[in-house]
């Protein structure tokens, strides 16, 4: 399968034609639903902009529902999480995942987290992406620019739609594992990210990874 940040047969848009299409992405893309100022109040560091951060987001869960998701799931108890995980993923699992993801990580790797180390697979430890590929992108998911240039790190498969985007979008695992992390678009110069390499922008669940400090990452390798 390819991979989007690495493979040079994924066509590439020119600057121009990105800011040309600036004002349809926005409009298609990030705007599918509203995210009001309320349902930000429980993500850490989202700013509070709701024509900034809105984007699509998984139903909301009843109260019932999330405190049986917070007495079942957790970082230290993930399993049911891995479980529904499937490969290639469905409408209804996503809509699931994105459900815990939000509730028991509150996004935690969203908006404006700052941290400076590696990203790795929750389930099987696979490092899959660096802090210095992260960006802040269009909605409360973390942003990245691209995965781990390492054989083995992330599995891409193309979609045929994703919703209201234009651009090329694929579904993205763990190579390792095949847990589903996210989406990667091809929208990333217009989404947020200043890089002169900005292209890609992977949109990841925050409990589907975890973050590993510079100062573990060494040992990490090599255990």
């Amino acid at each position: 399968h390819s991979q989007p940040a690495s493979h040079t047969d994924i066509q590439t848009h020119t600057k121009t034609d990105r800011q040309a299409d600036r004002q349809q992405s926005i409009l298609f893309v990030c705007l599918t639903s509203t995210m009001s100022a309320e349902h930000l109040e429980d993500l850490p560091g989202m700013k509070k902009d709701p024509e900034l951060w809105s984007c699509r987001l998984p139903p909301r869960v009843s109260a019932d529902e999330k405190q049986h998701i917070l007495d079942t799931i957790s970082r230290q108890n993930p399993s049911e999480f891995f479980a529904i995980s499937t490969c290639p993923i469905t409408k209804e699992v996503e809509e699931k995942m994105e459900q815990i993801s939000k509730v028991v990580s509150k996004e935690e790797y969203g908006g404006d987290f700052r941290g400076t180390g590696i990203f790795t697979c929750l389930r099987c430890n696979n490092p899959l992406y660096s802090s210095d590929a992260m960006f802040q992108g269009p909605c409360m998911w973390p942003s990245f620019r691209q995965g781990i240039r390492q054989e083995g790190a992330l599995l891409t498969l193309q979609t045929e739609a994703y919703n209201n985007y234009t651009c090329r979008t694929f579904e993205v695992y763990c190579a390792g594992c095949k847990l589903f992390l996210g989406h990667c678009f091809e929208d990333g110069a217009d989404t947020g990210d200043t890089h002169p390499d900005a292209q890609w922008r992977h949109c990841v669940l925050s409990f589907s990874i975890q973050f590993l400090p510079a100062d573990g990452v060494a040992e990490h390798l090599t255990t």
